[in-house]
């Protein structure tokens, strides 16, 4: 996937993507930055979910933005905040949805089981979306992002308000993932350094870096150090500086 010359203006005062060109390759791709770096920004645009103001995204050599419906039908996206008509049942959601993807039942059925099961929500699939906590609205995003196999996946955050122990199976899960495009967002430098092969860094709308993370870990080895003070022990990192 080509990502080239995208711009995104919201006003003269906020210009929340600049210029920011880089190509995606197969493999699980970090996209670390600060809040308000523009990563949901581009992560909106990248699902189509909203229009740039100029520039353009390719995969196979085609837009995106002209050809949308080809491009959604390989695609999975969980957004920063998932949520459903409070009514539907957990079950219901993932049904509803690979029926949009033109998923057969026999298939879904199968996908669902799984699917739930990965994210902690298999006890919990009759219950409603209003009887969900946070974490547990987090899960479900998660597994409707995976259902009907996409060749895209692009995940905004994905383990923000989950416990450890479901993170560590959610991130195992997406670092066996290795034969499609994923773009996974982040803040936490743990998450990516844990699951992505290639890192991209955006800092106030603009591309700082792209390449592989093991090199910026590299560039970083003599720029991290701990500090231990009186009473609580204190991480200090240069990546901030980066970023």
């Amino acid at each position: 996937m080509i990502i080239k010359s995208l711009d995104k203006i919201y006003s003269k005062k906020l210009h929340a993507l600049d210029e920011v060109s880089f190509e995606l390759s197969t493999g699980i791709n970090g996209l670390l930055g600060a809040n308000g770096a523009g990563k949901t920004t581009l992560l909106k645009i990248l699902s189509t979910q909203l229009s740039p103001t100029s520039g353009d995204v390719y995969i196979y050599n085609k837009s995106i933005f002209k050809n949308q419906q080809t491009y959604r039908s390989i695609l999975g996206y969980i957004p920063q905040e998932f949520d459903f008509p409070s009514t539907y049942k957990v079950e219901e959601v993932l049904f509803f949805l690979a029926q949009l993807k033109s998923i057969s039942f026999a298939q879904a059925k199968k996908e669902i089981a799984f699917l739930l099961d990965l994210v902690g929500l298999e006890t919990k699939k009759r219950n409603q979306i209003k009887e969900l906590s946070g974490g547990m609205k987090q899960r479900l995003g998660i597994a409707q992002a995976f259902l009907g196999d996409p060749k895209v996946i692009l995940l905004d955050e994905p383990t923000r308000s989950i416990d450890i122990y479901e993170q560590k199976k959610i991130l195992d899960y997406i670092s066996s993932l290795n034969d499609r495009i994923i773009l996974f967002s982040s803040h936490i430098t743990q998450d990516i350094e844990d699951v992505c092969d290639h890192l991209h860094i955006l800092n106030k709308g603009k591309m700082t870096y792209t390449g592989t993370t093991k090199a910026v870990l590299e560039q970083l080895n003599e720029c991290i150090w701990e500090y231990r003070g009186l009473k609580t022990p204190k991480i200090e990192s240069a990546t901030a500086k980066i970023i």
